[in-house]
């Protein structure tokens, strides 16, 4: 709405703070392990605009998991979890799985803990370009103003000139 205060607005919107993320992440053939602080320092341009109290602690900590497993020759098991942890927030946890037809066809599910369903369909075209869609459900009271959401998703992986030993020539499941 216009003139909300939580909203910066003006001169002061562009007020410049810097901040900084750190994340480490492990990956092999089959597994991922993964873990990120995307804002180190405990500063918010929503501050200058009393909208949170200086002691409060804007820290996200995320975790996130997953496997990658064979279940025939053609049929692939993707299950994954992701929890986010901020003292001001409550805990959220997210569980999925995906099935990976052939290399190609992926169809998959999202459980977050207490708040959505979702639903996610991908088709890759080539070990470079996938494409997908996915349907958020809501279970919270939001469902009484929205039926969802809708996202999609392009990922294209740009090939480097490597020396042939180098190339890389698999898909890319994490």
């Amino acid at each position: 709405d216009i003139g909300d205060g939580s909203i910066p607005a003006g001169a002061e919107a562009a007020n410049v703070v810097p901040n900084f993320g750190f994340g480490i992440y492990y990956e092999q053939s089959n597994f991922y392990l993964g873990l990120s602080l995307p804002q180190l320092l405990n500063t918010s341009i929503y501050r200058d605009f009393d909208v949170a109290s200086p002691t409060r602690d804007f820290r996200t900590y995320y975790l996130m998991t997953g496997y990658l497993m064979n279940l025939t020759n053609s049929i692939k098991l993707q299950p994954g979890a992701m929890v986010s942890f901020n003292a001001e927030t409550p805990f959220e946890l997210d569980v999925n799985a995906n099935l990976i037809f052939m290399d190609a066809f992926w169809v998959g599910a999202n459980y977050r803990l207490g708040d959505a369903i979702s639903a996610l369909v991908q088709y890759q075209f080539n070990p470079n370009f996938r494409i997908g869609t996915a349907f958020d459900f809501t279970m919270t009271e939001l469902n009484s103003y929205s039926n969802g959401s809708v996202e999609i998703m392009l990922s294209y992986v740009f090939n480097k000139k490597l020396e042939s030993a180098e190339r890389i020539n698999h898909l890319r499941f994490f």
